[in-house]
């Protein structure tokens, strides 16, 4: 008995273990030092601090060693169309002085994988090549669709088109990015508490809850909690898509043409002909985001916003930036509309006063005139 209870003991202490998440802290350290991590018992510990303006943290995360900031990464990272500092950091090794961004190969060319790739290519295993990727209706069954589309059903299809009840294979092809049956399905909804339509906002899990369940029509499935990037060791309930709102990823994507992004990369990209969509393209990142890794951005201390999630966060500023220049301009049209309206109302009281004056000139000149007459 004694054995069957130390037994169940070391059982729980090993789930107990196993749910434990990364802790991620906040302090001072050396100038240019940004991150650095050291293993604890049950999990790992990254510290961090934000780099200088016009600096990154070229992140590596090795245990015991310092990460510096620097103006540009050591390791490859950025993928041919997008912006580069060095050769360094593109996969294919050579940032193109001129335009700054990562030179891909052509097709016909030699790789070894997709990242050496140009835009709209990719490396076919066979041929070691690169060859074009998939475009709209044509057969992806053996090759890859562009990265603006998805592979659904043998053919590369738009992102989010199809509705509830469309045969679908992929669940990106769907507006609900979900399938079940074949099908494309309502979109999955957290089971909260107080039921599925309780108010929506963080559900952080606890010892008593490593479980999430989730709804879709009548069917429910269960996934276990997601560690977060928080100091406390925290688990959480992701959102389903059918808690969001994610019109905005969709309407992205499908705005962008044949090629504009690396198949690596996928559809979250921002090329330089949709310069003008920096809204736009910061709306798909926070909803992809939202919909993919949400865990990832709740109760994030400072730092971890600016040195590990900082995309994230540079397109919630930009959002909120674009949002109060809309009320600036707002502001401005309006007091400039005013102004006008106020200069138009002076100006017809001018008038009228002046038409006024002017008619009781001309009554004031004929009475004179008939006085004269009179007298002679």
């Amino acid at each position: 008995m004694k054995s069957l209870i130390l037994g169940l003991a070391l059982l729980a202490l090993v789930s107990a273990e196993e749910l434990r998440c990364d802790i991620y802290t906040c302090s001072p350290m050396g100038k240019d030092i940004c991150a650095n991590s050291r293993s604890n018992t049950s999990n790992m510990v990254y510290n961090m601090q934000a780099c200088d303006t016009g600096k990154l943290c070229d992140l590596k995360f090795q245990t015991g060693f310092n990460d510096t900031c620097a103006k540009t990464y050591s390791t490859a990272r950025r993928f041919p169309g997008e912006n580069c500092a060095a050769d360094s950091e593109c996969y294919s090794g050579k940032c193109v002085v001129d335009s700054k961004v990562c030179f891909g190969a052509a097709a016909g060319e030699a790789c070894d994988d997709d990242s050496v790739c140009g835009l709209g290519l990719y490396c076919d295993s066979v041929s070691q090549k690169c060859v074009k990727a998939r475009n709209l209706t044509e057969s992806c069954t053996d090759g890859k669709c562009d990265a603006s589309l998805v592979c659904n059903s043998g053919v590369c299809s738009l992102i989010g088109k199809l509705k509830v009840g469309d045969a679908a294979t992929a669940p990106a092809a769907c507006a609900s990015f979900y399938v079940a049956g074949g099908k494309c399905a309502e979109g999955r909804k957290l089971v909260r508490d107080k039921g599925v339509d309780a108010e929506s906002g963080p559900l952080k899990c606890s010892d008593k809850r490593t479980e999430c369940q989730y709804k879709s029509g009548e069917a429910l499935t269960t996934e276990s909690c997601v560690c977060g990037k928080t100091v406390a060791n925290q688990r959480y309930c992701n959102p389903g898509v059918g808690d969001l709102d994610i019109k905005d990823y969709i309407s992205y994507v499908n705005s962008l043409k044949y090629g504009a992004c690396h198949v690596s990369k996928g559809a979250l990209c921002m090329p330089k002909t949709f310069e003008t969509m920096g809204t736009a393209y910061y709306k798909a990142i926070v909803a992809h985001d939202n919909m993919t890794r949400w865990a990832n951005f709740q109760d994030n201390p400072e730092c971890v916003k600016k040195v590990l999630n900082s995309e994230y966060w540079n397109a919630i500023d930009s959002i909120s930036k674009a949002s109060d220049d809309d009320e600036d301009k707002f502001g401005l049209y309006l007091f400039l509309g005013v102004a006008i309206g106020a200069v138009v109302v002076i100006a017809i009281l001018l008038l009228v006063i002046y038409m006024k004056k002017g008619k009781g000139d001309d009554e004031e000149g004929t009475t004179e005139g008939l006085k004269v007459t009179t007298s002679s």
